[in-house]
């Protein structure tokens, strides 16, 4: 895909390989696919699609348990404007928040993102979306404990 301009599709598969990888636990695996990402020959997708790039290093930052780095992460990644890199960026956050303890601002986001999902029309992704939370927020939720004043305990169900 690289060597035919294709630079941006090749950031897409890394961000659905590095998403599965993230659902079935396999934290090395996702720090792999994000490896892959830091291939100067991606530095062009990686640009256009920056969202996706953002969004998985805010995943990452909740794995080494930087709360202030994974809200920057999100941060950047919600300056998109295409709408599919705004759902992706808000389901993420959304269950990083939720992990992190924010129920509510998190809630807040993983309502956000299935607007978006029913606003366009993305039935598939719609019907997806409660276990998909589900699934993000106790895989990770087991991985990434925070402990704070601010801060909750372990997996919680989304609240919709």
């Amino acid at each position: 895909m690289k060597a035919r301009g294709l630079e941006g599709n090749a950031v897409e598969m890394h961000f659905y390989a590095a998403l599965c990888t993230l659902l079935n636990g396999d934290f090395e695996g996702f720090r792999a696919a994000l490896t892959w990402l830091r291939d100067p020959t991606l530095a062009r997708g990686c640009a256009s699609r920056y969202p996706h790039v953002h969004a998985l290093q805010g995943i990452e930052r909740l794995l080494d348990k930087d709360e202030a780095a994974v809200r920057q992460a999100f941060s950047t990644a919600l300056q998109a404007g295409r709408v599919q890199w705004a759902f992706h960026t808000h389901l993420l956050y959304g269950v990083a928040l939720h992990v992190m303890g924010g129920r509510q601002e998190g809630s807040e986001h993983l309502n956000r993102a299935q607007e978006l999902a029913r606003a366009y029309r993305w039935d598939l992704p719609l019907a997806a979306l409660p276990e998909l939370e589900r699934r993000l927020i106790d895989v990770l939720g087991r991985r990434v404990e925070f402990r704070g004043e601010d801060m909750g305990t372990g997996s919680v169900a989304p609240a919709h």
